[in-house]
C-alpha cells in the first residue's frame, strides 16, 4: 500500500471515530502520514465569495482530492471557481 493511500485510510479511520479508536490514541507514525497528505483549500467563487475546505494528496503528482461542495460545484451546471489555492502541509501542530 502506498504511503499516501495509507494516510487516507488512517484519515478515514480517524474521522469514523469507532469505539476502538476512542479507547486508544492514533499511532503517531500514522498521524504524521495523515497530516503530511492533508491540504487546506481556499476557493474564490464567481460571485466573489471565498470558500474553504480540505483535501488530500494522491499518488499522482499534483492531484488533490476534495469534495464537490468545497469547490461549490455540487450541480452539473455549477460555475467553475475563479481561483483555487491549495496549501500543502499547513504546519499544524504535531500533537
Amino acid at each position: 500500500m502506498s504511503p499516501r493511500l495509507l494516510a487516507l485510510v488512517a484519515l478515514v479511520a480517524l474521522v469514523a471515530g469507532s469505539a476502538s479508536a476512542q479507547d486508544k490514541p492514533l499511532d503517531p507514525a500514522a498521524l504524521t502520514k495523515v497530516k503530511a497528505a492533508s491540504v487546506y483549500i481556499q476557493v474564490k467563487l464567481q460571485d466573489g465569495r471565498i470558500a474553504t475546505g480540505s483535501g488530500f494528496l494522491t499518488d499522482e503528482p499534483g492531484l488533490v482530492v476534495t469534495n464537490a461542495h468545497v469547490l461549490n460545484m455540487l450541480d452539473p451546471d455549477s460555475r467553475i471557481p475563479v481561483m483555487v489555492d491549495v496549501t500543502v502541509n499547513p504546519g499544524t501542530p504535531a500533537s
